[in-house]
């Protein structure tokens, strides 16, 4: 389990990448303020959400049957993931200023492939039946690195949580 939850934060990079995908304001135009805010909101997410795992992964009785056992294993998974993507969808709608549109753009150009990347990591979640397979999870999360343009300095002063995500 723990190599699933560590993988998690490298799925939180590609959240950010790939979360402004179906952006309206990806062309510029939008609020500063309310896409600062959102930005700092769902990284901020993103990046709580391994933590969360992990805690509710250690609530779990590993004494019990070992089916039952990985059967909340993968809910756990399952529900942070869904937060996760909560968070993409903040992301989604925010509308990006003039300045930061290159970026969104950038972002945005990233989204199909992340999307099938997160498709394939969760049904590798589904897929698990044994604790090997759990511990294997991590290597599904290898594949979430896209190409997406740095985010700017003065975006990620702005949206702490955001430039943590991007620096892990």
């Amino acid at each position: 389990m723990r190599t699933a939850t560590n993988g998690l934060t490298r799925v939180a990079t590609v959240c950010l990448a790939a979360a402004a995908l179906g952006s309206c304001g990806g062309d510029g135009g939008g609020d500063e303020d309310t896409y600062v805010r959102t930005y700092e909101s769902a990284c901020k997410s993103i990046i709580d959400a391994p933590e969360r795992a992990q805690a509710e992964a250690q609530d779990i009785d590993a004494t019990q049957d070992q089916d039952a056992a990985i059967e909340e294993y993968k809910q756990v998974l399952t529900s942070v993931f869904a937060d996760m993507e909560q968070a993409f969808d903040q992301l989604m709608e925010a509308e990006a200023p003039d300045k930061w549109a290159d970026f969104q753009s950038s972002v945005r150009a990233a989204g199909e492939e992340a999307r099938q990347a997160f498709d394939e990591v969760d049904q590798r979640v589904q897929e698990v039946e044994t604790p090997n397979d759990l511990a294997n999870l991590g290597d599904a999360f290898d594949s979430l690195d896209f190409d997406t343009d740095d985010m700017p300095a003065d975006l990620a002063e702005a949206a702490p949580s955001c430039k943590t995500l991007e620096e892990s």
